[in-house]
């Protein structure tokens, strides 16, 4: 059965044709999304918002690794700063961090490709059928679009490891408790922290401790923080098609009133569309009143 989903690509399109023109509209599309997004029910007098369900998902961590040791491996001739080895050893959350030869502790930043394989900063000639160590300093990237958490991380069951609670603490008692006690064991305390600004926008980590001392995995849910469409087929918005069809004509809309039209046909469309999208998540996800924890984000 085909999918009713409604790409990025299609709804400009749409917005083109019905304004005569291939003028680009993208701006109205993401308007649309924007508004679409705030959730507002149209039949709601006092304006509240709708909260979607979709934009909080259940997410499982790559893993809150400890320190990981590399099989013995040869360099690549052709290709001198690739690392590639037999068994799954690489986790997404050890992209920039630093991997260290064991024989000469030459260091050296590692960029994340696949579970065996990553990119070394620089040539590892030197260290050619060495053993490489990461050592981890507690600090574990969230997901890229982290908007605060719904529900604070747990551990996933996992037989081989011990587990326990994990309970959310400020930076400043994470920090105190590095200084008096750098060893290893079983994380308890989890904090966020903002990273650095890149080009991509805000981004945050999650801040453990004590560092593990084993690998054990990490559930939770968050809020998404939706980026911004473009215009390809290929580049679909959030939620289900009737949401889809709701950011369509609030992009209609928004493209009506910017043609100095006054507000009717698409303004009404979306307003009927919203009201099918608000009453579809709420039957499939129930009423989402739980708060979301933005008290470090």
């Amino acid at each position: 059965m085909a999918d009713l989903s409604l790409s990025a690509g299609a709804i400009h399109a749409r917005i083109e044709v019905v304004a005569g023109n291939t003028t680009s509209r993208l701006d109205s599309v993401n308007s649309g999304y924007n508004r679409a997004l705030g959730g507002i029910d149209p039949r709601d007098p006092s304006g509240e918002a709708h909260v979607w369900g979709f934009l909080r998902p259940l997410s499982t961590s790559d893993a809150l690794w400890a320190t990981t040791t590399t099989e013995a491996v040869a360099i690549d001739a052709t290709a001198t700063a690739n690392l590639t080895t037999t068994a799954n050893t690489f986790y997404p959350s050890m992209d920039q961090k630093t991997i260290a030869s064991v024989t000469l502790s030459n260091e050296y930043t590692m960029t994340y490709v696949s579970a065996t394989s990553i990119t070394m900063s620089a040539n590892w000639t030197d260290d050619t059928g060495d053993t490489f160590t990461i050592t981890p300093d507690g600090i574990y990237p969230l997901d890229d679009d982290f908007g605060g958490f719904v529900d604070g991380p747990v551990y996933a069951y996992n037989s081989s490891v011990s587990t326990g609670p994990l309970v959310e603490a400020d930076m400043t008692e994470i920090e105190e408790l590095r200084r008096d006690d750098n060893e290893t064991g079983l994380p308890s305390k989890w904090a966020v922290q903002p990273r650095s600004n890149t080009t991509t926008g805000q981004k945050y980590d999650l801040v453990v401790h004590p560092v593990p001392d084993s690998t054990r995995a990490i559930r939770y849910r968050h809020e998404v923080r939706p980026t911004a469409l473009t215009d390809s087929t290929s580049v679909y918005a959030l939620g289900t098609p009737k949401f889809h069809h709701a950011i369509e004509y609030a992009a209609l809309a928004d493209w009506e009133v910017l043609a100095g039209h006054t507000p009717g046909v698409w303004e009404g469309k979306y307003q009927e569309a919203m009201a099918a999208a608000i009453d579809e998540d709420s039957s499939r996800y129930g009423t989402q009143d739980v708060g979301v924890n933005q008290s470090d984000v």
